[in-house]
């Protein structure tokens, strides 16, 4: 963390410090030293709790993928690199891009999932100053998209400006829902049509659309921009017979730790997205560097989605590449030749202003003691935002054996997907729930309308890595991943999760009872509804 940042995050916490005194930042000086004398100790606990730690290896029952992330690990093909920002189509569609920047100096308006201590950090002003020049913003929940903030003009200053993409058109939207993957690849003459590939050697070799279709679904990224970007590298739609190598490396991307094959491609895709994506909305992310090391601090008026996809840019390319495939006739030309202009119906706000989770209850039968076995961590893959948590049933035998216990519907919805060890369940409202590691056997079918506390499957290793049957469950709304412990904390049945500073760990409290996080499945960790 920078010290700017680190100063921004302090200032929020001697806010929240102040207002647990009684106290406002502009209370009198010696009252705010006798309160403060009494608070030291809580707050000190409080910036342990809010220090970034580097990911270490997650607990032994819960999944993890391994992905590079290291820009220096990172070597683009040079035969897709070299002309991947020069095919143009037969005739180039330039896109009109984001709206001009109308923004008076010293002023700004929200953007969809913007909290006070994300743009802060994002800003890098003092959570106080911002409050102070703003009064009556939420401390802790979104602010609503459009309400314009007085800020000092010096806090948008950047090296970075160039709107990419909405952010509607980088998450999983509910757009993102309606678009036929294979009908759209199926319809284009590129060797996607006809690539398949073995993901697992139980199961028939899987076609490219259906790759990317899951691909989407599973990191919640909208199939629309990983279908340019594969167009944008490889001429994944328009180019019927590239060598085998290049199919291999459909986002010219080739790395020591990364396997050859569309889905691992993908999958690299899917968790630097995410991690762009919400390292910007809360502020822990504000710059990007090319491989050639040239350096991007970005501005903060920027949204998510772009800073996401220049970010993913600046690995793929150094800098005079990364000037052209982020230009007018690069990736968004792709992307409008192929979609239309993604910025022709606006911004398109996700995120709508003071959200809270609605009433859900906990993921298991009464009367059943299951363990609560991680705190907070990725949604999907291996990076921000931490999203999910983690419970382990009772077992009779250790590892992946089959168990007979049930994961149960939080809220009465609707199955919108059900394969390969993961289900969602729309609640309405925008909301859905992610449930990971359900097994084959008995798990409720696509279409299921289901009431709170239905039977959806039994828990297992299914579906990504795993060395000991559990359920993983996490929250999206409007097909963007809401953190565990954020702007809408996750409730179930008045348990409400709490990170504990770093993936994996963390608490679950209901009033004065406090479960915390491990993997052992002890005594401490259990917890149940009462029959």
């Amino acid at each position: 963390m920078n010290r700017c940042a680190g100063r921004a995050v302090l200032a929020l916490l001697v806010l929240s410090a102040l207002a647990c005194a009684g106290l406002s930042p502009t209370s009198n000086r010696a009252a705010e030293g006798t309160a403060l004398a009494v608070t030291l100790d809580a707050l000190a606990t409080v910036i342990a709790a809010y220090t970034p730690t580097p990911f270490g290896a997650p607990p032994p029952v819960t999944p993890a993928e391994s992905v590079p992330t290291a820009v220096e690990a990172i070597t683009p093909l040079p035969s897709a690199t070299s002309d991947a920002y020069a095919r143009p189509s037969a005739t180039p569609v330039i896109p009109t891009g984001a709206p001009p920047p109308t923004t008076p100096p010293g002023f700004y308006a929200a953007q969809s999932g913007d909290t006070l201590r994300g743009l802060a950090l994002r800003l890098r002003l003092d959570p106080a100053e911002v409050l102070l020049a703003n009064p009556g913003l939420p401390l802790t929940q979104t602010i609503a998209p459009g309400v314009w903030l007085t800020l000092p003009p010096a806090a948008f200053v950047g090296g970075y400006t160039t709107p990419l993409l909405p952010d509607s058109a980088v998450s999983y939207s509910p757009a993102a829902a309606s678009f036929d993957v294979r009908a759209f690849v199926l319809a284009r003459p590129g060797y996607l049509a006809a690539y398949t590939e073995v993901i697992t050697t139980t199961q028939p070799p899987q076609p490219g659309w259906q790759i990317v279709a899951e691909a989407a679904r599973r990191y919640s990224i909208n199939p629309r921009l990983l279908l340019a970007l594969l167009e944008q590298q490889t001429g994944a739609l328009s180019a019927p017979s590239p060598d085998a190598y290049v199919q291999l490396h459909s986002l010219g991307l080739e790395a020591p730790a990364l396997l050859p094959g569309l889905s691992h491609q993908l999958g690299w895709a899917g968790n630097q997205l995410n991690y762009g994506y919400y390292g910007w909305r809360d502020g822990s992310l504000v710059s990007f560097a090319t491989p050639d090391g040239a350096f991007y601090p970005a501005d903060g008026r920027l949204n998510a989605g772009s800073f996401a996809v220049a970010r993913l840019l600046a690995l793929l390319y150094k800098s005079p590449g990364f000037a052209q495939v982020t230009g007018p006739a690069g990736l968004l030309a792709t992307y409008t030749r192929l979609f239309g202009d993604p910025w022709a119906a606006g911004s398109g706000a996700l995120i709508s202003g003071g959200l809270t989770q609605p009433a859900m209850q906990l993921p298991f039968e009464p009367g059943v003691r299951w363990s609560f076995s991680g705190g907070p961590h990725p949604g999907y893959g291996s990076t921000l935002p931490f999203a999910a948590l983690d419970f382990a049933p009772p077992a009779e035998q250790p590892g992946c054996a089959p168990n007979a216990q049930w994961a149960v519907a939080v809220r009465a919805g609707v199955v919108v997907y059900s394969a390969d060890g993961l289900l969602e369940l729309d609640v309405g409202d925008g909301w859905s729930v992610v449930y990971l590691h359900l097994a084959t056997s008995d798990r409720a079918p696509l279409g299921a309308v289901v009431a709170a506390g239905d039977r959806l499957g039994h828990p297992s290793c299914e579906g990504g890595r795993a060395t000991g049957s559990h359920l993983h469950l996490a929250r999206k709304y409007r097909g963007e991943w809401v953190p565990a412990d954020g702007f809408a904390p996750f409730e179930l049945g008045g348990w409400v999760a709490r990170f504990g500073g770093g993936p994996y760990a963390g608490s679950l409290t209901n009033g004065e009872r406090v479960v915390t996080s491990c993997a052992c499945a002890n005594i401490q960790t259990a917890i149940w509804i009462e029959p």
